[in-house]
C-alpha cells in the first residue's frame, strides 16, 4: 500500500505550478500574469514552470521575460500533455506541485483554496468545474460522463470531475507511479484512480471554467478510447477483481438467460454449446481475476 506523506505546510514550502503548452502563444502570457499576480496576494512562495512541448508558434517566447519566478523547459518534439507534466513535475523546486492549463480556462483565483485544502490526510486536491460557470463544451460532455461513471464503478468512489486539469499535489506521488501515468491527455484521469486505488484520498473545490483562448487539443474518438484502457489498466494494478468479476457474472448471467429462454420454449432445442461457452468463459476470467489479485497482493508484501 503506498505511503503518502506531507512534508510541511504547502503555505511554507512555497509552490511548483507547471504548466504544458503546445502552441498556446495566444493564452500563456496572460495565464502566466495572472498566476503570478495570485500567488503574490496570497503571499505563498511560488515558481512557475512552463514546459513548451515541441511548439511551432512562439510558445516559448511568450513565456519568457515574465520575471524570476518563470522557467521554461523546451521539448525538442511534441511529447504530449502527460510527459510534459512528468518532465515538469521532475524539474519542480518544491514538493507541493499545483498543474493547470496555459489556455486561461481554469482561474488562477482559485489556486489559494486548492492549496490550503491539501492537508496531511489528502493526497491530492481538485479544481472541480461545477455549476454555471463550467464552460465545458456540449459535444465533450456525453463522452466524459460516461467515462466518469465508468471510472466510478471501476475506482468504486465518487470521482465529480475526472479529467480537471488544475490540480494539487506532491512531488513525491507523481515520481513514484511516473511509470504507470500516460503520456496523453488521460494523465490527470488515470492518477487519480492511481492515487484512489492505492488508498490516498483527495479532495474536490469547487471552481468556474473559462472560455478556452485558442484551438483545444483534445481528440474526442483517439483520445476517449485510450482514456477507457486506462481506466482499466489502472484498476488491474490495485484492485483487478473489480474488473474480472463483473464480467464473469455477465458470462455466467448470459449463459443462464439463454438456458432459460430455452426451458421456456424460445428456441427448439437447448444451445448447449453456446451455454457451455459463457460458462467457461466467465470462469476462465474469474481465475484471471484471483490469479492476479494474488500477484498482486504478493508484490505487496
Amino acid at each position: 500500500m503506498p505511503h503518502f506523506k506531507e512534508e510541511g505546510s504547502p503555505l511554507q514550502t512555497g509552490v511548483s505550478i507547471v504548466i504544458p503548452a503546445f502552441n498556446e502563444e495566444a493564452g500563456l502570457g496572460p495565464a502566466i500574469d495572472e498566476l503570478g499576480d495570485v500567488m503574490k496576494t496570497a503571499s505563498i512562495d511560488y515558481e512557475i514552470i512552463v514546459v513548451d512541448d515541441g511548439s511551432t508558434d512562439n510558445t516559448a517566447e511568450a513565456a519568457s521575460n515574465r520575471g524570476e519566478n518563470v522557467r521554461v523547459i523546451k521539448n525538442r518534439r511534441n511529447m504530449g500533455y502527460g510527459a510534459s507534466l512528468k518532465r515538469g513535475i521532475q524539474a519542480a523546486g518544491f514538493p507541493v506541485v499545483i498543474i493547470t492549463d496555459a489556455d486561461g480556462t481554469y482561474p488562477s483565483e482559485h489556486i489559494p483554496a486548492l492549496v490550503e485544502k491539501l492537508t496531511e490526510d489528502t493526497s491530492m486536491v481538485v479544481g472541480w468545474r461545477k455549476g454555471f460557470s463550467a464552460r465545458i463544451p456540449l459535444v465533450r460532455r456525453p463522452a466524459k460522463w460516461v467515462l466518469r461513471k465508468f471510472a466510478e464503478s471501476m475506482a468504486a468512489h465518487p470521482i465529480p470531475d475526472l479529467n480537471s486539469g488544475l490540480r494539487v499535489l506532491r512531488k513525491e506521488d507523481v515520481l513514484r507511479y511516473a511509470r504507470v501515468l500516460p503520456d496523453g491527455f488521460s494523465f490527470t484521469a488515470t492518477i487519480t484512480l492511481v492515487i484512489l486505488s492505492g488508498g490516498g484520498t483527495i479532495a474536490y473545490e469547487p471552481i468556474g471554467y473559462n472560455q478556452r483562448v485558442g484551438k483545444s487539443k483534445f481528440h474526442p474518438v483517439r483520445d476517449v478510447i485510450g482514456m477507457v484502457g486506462l481506466i482499466i489498466r489502472s484498476i488491474l494494478l490495485f484492485y483487478p477483481l473489480r474488473f474480472f468479476v463483473p464480467v464473469a457474472l455477465a458470462c455466467f448471467g448470459a449463459g443462464g438467460a439463454i438456458l432459460a429462454a430455452s426451458v421456456m420454449g424460445v428456441f427448439e432445442r437447448i444451445p448447449d454449446a453456446t451455454i457451455v461457452i459463457f460458462v467457461m468463459t466467465g470462469l476462465q476470467f474469474l481465475c484471471m481475476g484471483f490469479l492476479a489479485d494474488l500477484i498482486n497482493r504478493r508484490s505487496q508484501l
